[in-house]
């Protein structure tokens, strides 16, 4: 007997401003439509190799695979070469995609997302069932990160320090 998973209609992050707000805005909406229809949510990133600042692409990328569901495309390098429609990642980014999936293998657990609180309307802060937390950095300033063991990030965290375009994801102890 096969199982079939019910997916909600792929939301495609790169269309939307990368402003904190703007990427709140959606993914709830996405959640909550999802859960209306009792489906699981699908997400996608569909920057070209010409677009946008790969610390944004990269940024916006390691965001949408720590949300709950499903990670239909992540299209974003632009050093990828292309063969037809499907990119070749290599080096540095292949580490980086690599690390992010495998990290997302053992962190992801039940569909559920909650919102965290942060001191900068710009920090795009959640969280996941059993202390897995992803932070944004949306805005121009660099932001200390709150305390967690940082396990992948779009960019270097220095001394805990989370630079603007830049994704981390942390675990930190459940009560």
């Amino acid at each position: 007997m096969a199982l079939a998973l019910a997916l909600a209609e792929a939301t495609d992050l790169h269309g939307v401003a990368f402003r904190a707000e703007r990427f709140k805005s959606v993914i709830a909406h996405q959640l909550a439509a999802a859960e209306e229809a009792g489906t699981l949510p699908a997400w996608e990133y569909s920057a070209t190799d010409a677009e946008a600042d790969s610390d944004v692409a990269r940024a916006s990328s390691l965001l949408m695979l720590a949300l709950p569901g499903a990670v239909l495309g992540c299209h974003t390098e632009p050093s990828c070469e292309r063969d037809g429609t499907t990119p070749r990642i290599e080096g540095e980014s292949l580490a980086f995609y690599r690390s992010a999936l495998t990290w997302r293998t053992e962190l992801q657990t039940f569909p559920e997302l909650d919102w965290e609180e942060t001191a900068d309307p710009r920090v795009l802060h959640f969280s996941r069932p059993h202390g897995w937390h992803s932070v944004t950095n949306f805005g121009s300033e660099p932001v200390r990160l709150p305390e967690g063991i940082v396990v992948v990030t779009s960019r270097p965290t220095p001394d805990g320090i989370l630079a603007p375009a830049t994704t981390a994801w942390l675990l930190r102890w459940v009560d």
